[in-house]
């Protein structure tokens, strides 16, 4: 928290950080809690993402949303543990994480 303090400004991070209030610690990935934001939110997110995940489509990008902070929308596999430099060595693809 005092990083994400210290990287943007405190009005910013006050407007980011009320999104979060109220909503309890849920358990993701395998043992990490976290406040997630409201699913209504996340929700909204995941159709702009659709229609991200067309463009992307169509010039040959992959694009997934992580399942492991959304546990509760359609699940997508991803991997935060590879190295975006050695993915894209890989497959000549840098995967986004949403």
């Amino acid at each position: 928290m005092n990083q994400f303090l210290s990287e943007i400004p405190f009005g910013l991070a006050k407007e980011i950080l009320r999104h979060y209030r109220g909503q309890p610690l849920q358990r993701v990935i395998t043992s990490a809690k976290t406040r997630l934001l409201p699913k209504a939110m996340r929700i909204t997110r995941y159709i702009r993402y659709m229609r991200f995940r067309d463009i992307a489509d169509k010039y040959g990008i992959e694009s997934s949303i992580c399942s492991c902070k959304n546990p509760d929308l359609p699940w997508e596999p991803c991997n935060p543990w590879v190295n975006e430099k050695e993915l894209y060595q890989k497959s000549g693809q840098v995967s986004l994480f949403v």
